[in-house]
């Protein structure tokens, strides 16, 4: 992208945009990753790379500009996943010099594109920026270009208070090399947020009668899972839901031999976010009954996500011990309490509910936070609804389960 000159057509700078994927293939981790070469950054990452087709794309076209201009174009680089060069940095940054904080890992591909050292080569980028990190916001030049990180722009994910903010770059056009950087947070220069939210207010928090910002996902389950997300399908369906409501819908298209590779995660962005309130279970409208088939779930688990939840949702299978749900059938007027095995249903811990069609109610104090079992706080800010379930068999593989009418609710 090519910037002009404030009183010419002439171009004072550009801006190389590169795409660097997301993760490595299970065919291309088994390729590319011997086991005693692994990138010492991120233990046992597998993200993806820039590959040698942009790599070339890059060359050609800054060499194509230094003929046309006949000069180089001083640039500058932003992409997502950092490079690996960004650790290096980061270790001799004593004598490098350089501004802002690590808090976590760099998390780079363990594969090196080689992408620094064609810049480098062409010495027309003076610039990096990337993000992926969302807790570090270092900036360090290395080599003649500088390796910056820009933390995050907002709270939907997780972050640190002090630390939400954009990265903001500044050049004079006739100094164009002279690139200074800085990070501009929220608040009064790296003041804190007020992490204090809102209650929600008991009532429906999440319908789907707009396509809203919704999506499936598999990263709480194994990473070849992750792999395989499009035998997900999933969108919104007009008439699946409660009264003939659109409602949310997912089902796996294809059937995995590991049992580990047939989850379906959903993270459900509400409406609105907020903390709990006096609110006490989370209400939700479920249909099991299939098309040609009634589903059935191997084992389900259901929760919240709250927005510094770090990848870990706050979900009823963290417990251990007796819990319970609650279902009332379309069509009926009583609710039945079924208890759930270390706080999960579904056919594999004989909590089955194939065909079932309603309204299914949790307690929220059942929602622990995977892996540390921390509860929510009274102040944590909770931005969707979560579930994480199998299918019961493979006979059940193209039959949608539809998701519909989230509520936080004080009683039922």
């Amino acid at each position: 992208m090519p910037v002009l000159a404030s009183d010419s057509d002439e171009v004072a700078f550009n801006v190389f945009a590169f795409d660097s994927g997301s993760y490595l293939s299970a065919d291309e981790i088994k390729e590319l990753i011997p086991d005693a070469s692994m990138y010492p950054g991120y233990y046992e990452g597998t993200y993806d790379y820039i590959r040698q087709s942009q790599i070339d794309w890059y060359e050609q076209t800054s060499e194509k500009m230094e003929e046309y201009y006949g000069k180089k174009i001083p640039a500058m680089a932003y992409f997502h996943i950092p490079l690996q060069e960004n650790y290096l940095a980061w270790l001799n940054r004593s004598s490098l010099g350089f501004e802002g904080e690590k808090r976590e890992y760099i998390a780079a591909s363990p594969i090196n594109s080689g992408l620094f050292n064609a810049m480098i080569e062409r010495g027309d980028v003076k610039a990096v920026v990337t993000g992926h990190d969302h807790t570090n916001d270092y900036a360090i030049e290395y080599r003649g270009i500088k390796l910056c990180s820009a933390a995050t722009v907002g709270n939907h994910f997780y972050y640190d208070d002090d630390m939400i903010g954009g990265r903001v770059f500044v050049f004079d056009e006739n100094d164009a090399e002279n690139i200074t950087t800085y990070m501009s947070y929220i608040g009064e220069h790296n003041g804190r947020i007020d992490a204090a939210a809102l209650a929600l207010p008991s009532g429906t928090a999440l319908d789907f009668e707009t396509d809203g910002d919704n999506f499936v996902s598999a990263l709480y389950g194994s990473r070849e899972d992750y792999q395989r997300y499009y035998e997900l399908k999933h969108g919104i369906f007009v008439g699946k839901g409660v009264d003939g409501s659109h409602a949310f819908g997912v089902t796996r298209a294809a059937y995995n031999e590991k049992y580990s590779q047939n989850t379906i995660e959903c993270n459900l962005t509400l409406n609105t976010s907020g903390s709990i309130g006096k609110n006490k279970y989370v209400k939700v409208w479920l249909d099991l009954s299939g098309e040609k088939t009634a589903v059935d779930l191997g084992s389900a688990s259901v929760g919240v996500v709250i927005d510094k939840q770090r990848g870990a949702p706050h979900v009823t299978g963290a417990i251990s011990g007796h819990s319970e749900f609650y279902y009332l059938a379309d069509g009926s007027d009583t609710w039945v309490t079924y208890s759930m095995k270390n706080g999960e249903f579904g056919k594999d811990v004989n909590v089955s509910v194939e065909g079932f069609k309603g309204y299914f109610v949790f307690a929220i104090d059942d929602m622990f936070q995977t892996y540390t079992r921390t509860p929510i706080g009274e102040n944590d800010r909770i931005t969707g609804f979560y579930m994480l379930f199998t299918l019961a068999d493979e006979s059940m593989v193209g039959e949608y389960v539809y998701i519909d009418d989230v509520s936080f609710v004080e009683d039922f």
